[in-house]
């Protein structure tokens, strides 16, 4: 008991600091959002508090190993996460399920007919009782999944023939992971629940892995891939049938390779392990592609062998060569992704028609871009899909308490990489054109010729930004006492935060 007092005492301000945000957001959430169960809230606060308050002690004892920490905090508060949120309430979750069980019915290129997609789907039934029901009532996930008998019934009991007008048609290796999750509740012959809840846990493990992983290789900058990798944006995505999960998991990878080559002798290994990671993701989003040329930020003196500039950026091309020509033979389009047809007037080569005729549209797409920055990724990013975020208030203060955390991370932390005001600045622009690339690439792919305004973009997009701020931005002139102990308290309110937002919201 006196051991436990001891750690108590020790981790005291940590304690109070974590009590006192936790408490601010909740009482925020609870007034915003209608709550419909305060028992259920409250027990929730207490359980929740408890828990984090174990880890910042848990923490304390484990300071050399935050890769392990990083690994539980994930997998832990990710566990609690994927059983408290509807299911198809994290994005296009629904028809990254449909594409799953067309993979698993040997579909590696979705077949596609002149009805649309035809497959076998065992989770419709879920999805149709839900989200109607949802819509109209809003009474909670609880009552709606209890009063729902086909959720928990044998999956085999209501297979249905189906068609897509629209489905996913992005590399089949990007939802390995969720397909054996969905093979595992379909060996078992479980309920629909259970093909959205056991996809989920896999890429949980998957993502806990690679968070693992990650910063075990990453030599420094450790904590700022922690607090990347738990990122609300990513935090709310990765536990889900999402194929962001795998870009992000890789993403991280790819970014402890890159901070690995900075400080370290370039290995062929390593060297060959970014370039294959950034190649994976690219061919998800190929806007993504550009982080491959992160390499030239990699001090050529670190390189084993002559002229690295020169063969970096023959690797890149060939790289770029076999990324168009898999997606080209695939027949993987960034356009044809969701089924968008020239039905819609959406066109490419329309599109860029069009701007060359109308270069004023280029500005006004620019200056949206950057109003875009406050209002949808620093204040007003509600995480879940439109049709579950009625009346979803009280995000506003998570989120820019989230920002102003973030940002004191990248001023404040000391990165231990030393990069020159130059290299900062190229870095900088290398942020703003993936930045603008997103939007121009949306704007080309997803909307219709001449649409004056900009559909499609979500702040989830731009997270891979998010770890190269520190780079840019960092200016460690505060030597703050126990630095990391304050950021790893500040990741445990904001995913502590992100439980009980869901909860005052959907219970």
């Amino acid at each position: 008991m006196g051991k436990c007092y001891d750690l108590l005492n020790e981790n005291k301000k940590f304690i109070f600091l974590y009590i006192l945000f936790i408490a601010i957001l909740t009482i925020e959430f609870h007034f915003a959002n209608h709550v419909k169960s305060v028992e259920f809230e409250v027990v929730s606060f207490i359980l929740i508090a408890i828990l984090s308050i174990f880890f910042i002690i848990y923490y304390s004892r484990n300071k050399d190993s935050l890769a392990k920490v990083g690994f539980m905090f994930i997998l832990v508060y990710g566990l609690i996460f994927i059983f408290i949120t509807p299911p198809f309430a994290i994005p296009d979750e629904a028809v990254h399920l449909y594409r799953v069980e067309t993979i698993l019915q040997g579909h590696l290129v979705p077949l596609k007919t002149e009805l649309g997609y035809p497959f076998v789907t065992h989770i419709n039934p879920l999805l149709n009782y839900l989200l109607p029901t949802f819509k109209a009532a809003n009474p909670g996930i609880g009552p709606l999944l209890t009063n729902n008998t086909q959720a928990f019934a044998p999956i085999s009991s209501h297979p249905i023939n189906y068609t897509l007008p629209k489905i996913t048609t992005t590399p089949f290796y990007s939802y390995i992971f969720s397909a054996v999750g969905v093979y595992i509740a379909m060996l078992l012959d479980l309920g629909a629940i259970w093909v959205v809840w056991i996809s989920r846990i896999v890429n949980l493990i998957i993502y806990s892995a690679a968070v693992y992983i990650a910063i075990k290789k990453a030599p420094v900058y450790k904590m700022p891939l922690l607090v990347v990798a738990t990122t609300p944006l990513i935090f709310t995505v990765m536990p889900s049938s999402n194929y962001d999960s795998f870009i992000f998991a890789f993403f991280i990878i790819a970014m402890a390779y890159f901070i690995y080559m900075i400080k370290n002798t370039v290995e062929n290994k390593d060297l060959f392990i970014f370039l294959l990671c950034c190649l994976l993701i690219g061919l998800i989003k190929p806007q993504y592609s550009i982080i491959c040329l992160l390499v030239f930020f990699i001090p050529k003196e670190n390189f084993k062998f002559s002229k690295p500039r020169t063969k970096l950026l023959i690797a890149v091309i060939v790289l770029f060569i076999i990324g168009y020509f898999i997606l080209k033979v695939m027949n993987m389009t960034t356009q044809a992704r969701y089924g968008v047809s020239l039905s819609s007037n959406v066109s490419m080569e329309g599109q860029l028609q069009y701007l060359l005729h109308h270069p004023f549209v280029i500005w006004a797409i620019i200056k949206r871009s950057i109003f875009f920055i406050y209002d949808y990724i620093i204040v007003n990013n509600f995480y879940f899909h439109d049709y579950w975020v009625r009346e979803f208030s009280g995000i506003a203060l998570y989120n820019e308490l989230y920002f102003v955390f973030f940002m004191f991370m990248s001023i404040f932390y000391p990165i231990k990489i030393k990069f020159s005001k130059y290299k900062r600045l190229l870095l900088f622009l290398f942020m703003v054109v993936f930045y603008l690339g997103i939007f121009f690439s949306i704007y080309m792919a997803w909307n219709p010729v001449g649409y004056p305004g900009l559909y499609g973009v979500q702040a989830r997009y731009f997270v891979p930004l998010f770890a190269l701020v520190p780079l840019v931005i960092s200016y460690p002139v505060m030597k703050l006492k126990d630095m990391d102990s304050y950021i790893i308290t500040g990741i445990l309110i904001f995913m502590a935060g992100m439980l009980m937002l869901v909860i005052t919201h959907f219970y």
